[in-house]
């Protein structure tokens, strides 16, 4: 069973060393940047200020941190370079990231925005928050994103046919919680190296090892857990995208439209099984309830794994460790899943709709070439960014702008600047990919909103003690069951299959 379950285990933190910049401007970069001689942005820049009409008013909301030369960026040399070159008048307003129910307000009482959208937001689209957008609008306005996005198609993007998100960027997009970022030099420490381990019993052994020489170090960032790991001979459970926590699918069934309630499955009991043995070992602690602490054990160096995510660029350095050798460490051969093909995009509010012309235009421009790219990922070069050494962008300032792990796209990547395994493993990484059957499908909760309430306050309140290895599973999950039985988990999970089977009867 552990050998079937390994690929389940991960710990939660984002990927160290995300891309940190796009490499210098060498004459093959420029060519891969050059602009579309059909740009949009390009042909309205041609226009001299004489002939522009009135700009156009566009408010953009974004999750961001807001810094006193961000919003003096965005406030001037952006908005002074948009309006002169795409004649609109943009307004970027900065919201702390979680600030989601405040733009849904915005949204519902009718505000006229552009706002952030991230790819499993679908509710949003089936809920009317944001408005129907125009596909071959779409594609007649914004050919340079399209290129960056290299091929994706609209599907996560769209409800019924309906596209309600321009996504942004392009890169690996499947596997969201498959693998680890591991400490290679501390593994080397104990006669380990990250390429002896490839099963879960390798990964035992290894943690084993390090746990004995270094008793008060963190094993992993944060608990250990399920998703699209084997179960039993061609069983692989998903979940996200549009299934949450309680209901879940076989992908390895892909015609199949059978749900699965997946706290009453053996797979999650075993799951509590092995984290159980996890706790008893000392690999998971009381302290790992704690918001942002194990985080923090990893960024002060004391921590041997964190979560891998999205599978990301790395350049195997740790900030104030130099002796530190971080690697990307995947154990068996299982396959990601894709639940969406985009992070993140931007919609527009249902009263905003008479703008996506604006919109497109707008992101379509960030893509044109690489100084739009630069610029309104960075900043103004000098002042809040320059070219270091080695040609790589060193940040000058640490207000963030246009974020990278929003836009990001292979079409500016220097691939020279990166080993080339991690090149490959990331440039390759979808196309081993399964596209999960539940993509393009939106739960409507309305026949069970009192149900959902409860159980995902039961869920809230019991499960993480038994998923962080703190309860017995077999001693006393049986209680928190027959909690989630009376609250309605049987109409909860019946309410789904009903849905489910007619989505996947009209697909």
């Amino acid at each position: 069973m552990k050998k079937r379950f390994l690929a389940t285990l991960l710990s939660v933190c984002v990927c160290a060393g995300l891309l940190a910049g796009c490499g210098s401007k060498t004459t093959d970069e420029s060519s891969k940047a050059t602009s579309s001689p059909t740009s949009v942005g390009t042909k309205e820049a041609e226009v001299s200020s004489e002939e522009k009409e009135d700009p156009t008013y566009l408010k953009m909301v974004m999750y961001s941190e807001a810094g006193s030369r961000n919003t003096e960026f965005f406030k001037n040399e952006f908005h002074d370079k948009i309006l002169d070159e795409l004649n609109i008048d943009v307004d970027v307003e900065i919201l702390p990231w979680g600030s989601v129910p405040q733009v849904e307000t915005m949204l519902s009482s009718g505000e006229e925005i552009a706002c952030m959208f991230h790819g499993s937001q679908t509710n949003w689209m089936m809920s009317g928050l944001v408005a129907p957008l125009d596909e071959e609008l779409f594609n007649e306005l914004c050919p340079d994103l399209i290129e960056a996005r290299n091929g994706l198609d609209l599907a996560s993007a769209s409800y019924q046919g309906q596209l309600y998100c321009i996504p942004s960027g392009s890169q690996a997009f499947s596997g969201n919680s498959d693998n680890f970022v591991i400490r290679n030099d501390i593994l080397n420490q104990v006669g380990w190296d990250y390429t002896d381990i490839k099963t879960y019993d390798n990964l035992m052994a290894a943690i084993a090892d390090v746990h004995k020489a270094f008793p008060t170090l963190v094993i992993a960032d944060n608990t250990v857990r399920a998703y699209n790991g084997s179960f039993g001979d061609g069983f692989i459970f998903t979940k996200g995208g549009a299934f949450d926590e309680i209901v879940r699918t076989n992908e390895a069934e892909p015609d199949s439209d059978k749900v699965y309630s997946y706290y009453e499955s053996e797979f999650f009991a075993e799951y509590c099984r092995h984290m159980e043995e996890w706790n008893k070992l000392g690999y998971l602690t009381d302290a790992h309830l704690e918001k942002g602490y194990a985080t923090s054990q990893w960024n002060a160096g004391n921590a041997l794994m964190r979560y891998g995510g999205t599978i990301n660029m790395i350049d195997h350095s740790m900030a104030g460790f130099p002796d530190a050798d971080v690697q990307y460490l995947v154990i068996d051969d299982n396959p990601s899943i894709m639940h969406y093909n985009f992070d993140w995009g931007w919609a527009l509010s249902p009263e905003a709709e008479h703008l996506q012309d604006e919109l497109m235009r707008l992101l379509n421009w960030f893509y044109e070439d690489y100084d739009n790219f630069l610029f309104a990922i960075y900043g103004v070069e000098g002042t809040d960014w320059e070219y270091g050494k080695d040609g790589e962008i060193v940040s000058l300032t640490s207000d963030p702008f246009f974020s990278i792990y929003m836009h990001n796209t292979v079409k500016f990547m220097d691939e020279t600047k990166y080993d080339e395994e991690d090149w490959k493993r990331y440039t390759e990484w979808d196309s081993k990919s399964i596209t999960s059957k539940t993509l393009g499908f939106v739960f409507d909760n309305t026949e069970v909103a009192t149900e959902e309430v409860a159980l995902k306050a039961i869920v809230s309140e019991y499960i993480p003690r038994y998923t962080y290895g703190f309860e017995s599973y077999d001693e006393s999950f049986d209680e928190v069951l027959k909690m989630m039985k009376d609250a309605g988990l049987d109409k909860y999970v019946a309410e789904y299959q009903k849905q489910f089977t007619e989505f996947m009867a009209n697909k």
